[in-house]
């Protein structure tokens, strides 16, 4: 995911907090795995609902994480060791 996201940035010409980067990484992590258990717990079996629901991953991954990033704003040096 981390990889992903490093493409993103540079794909889009942005910085990004390898902090900020690793909190998304993990989000998003997080959110698949969760929507794949919850695909085991109920006994999905259909597979067009689970290509439909892959499609709305990869549609949310395609624009959420470079809106994201482009709109992230990236703190100074300054900033960061006042925190």
């Amino acid at each position: 995911m981390c990889g992903y996201i490093d493409g993103v940035a540079a794909q889009y010409g942005v910085d990004v907090d390898g902090d900020y980067r690793n909190f998304l990484a993990e989000f998003f992590t997080e959110a698949i795995s969760g929507t794949i258990l919850s695909w085991c717990a109920s006994g999905v079996s259909d597979l067009q609902n689970r290509e439909r629901t892959l499609l709305y991953l990869e549609n949310i991954m395609h624009s959420i994480v470079p809106q994201t990033l482009v709109l992230h704003p990236q703190p100074s040096a300054q900033e960061q060791d006042s925190v």
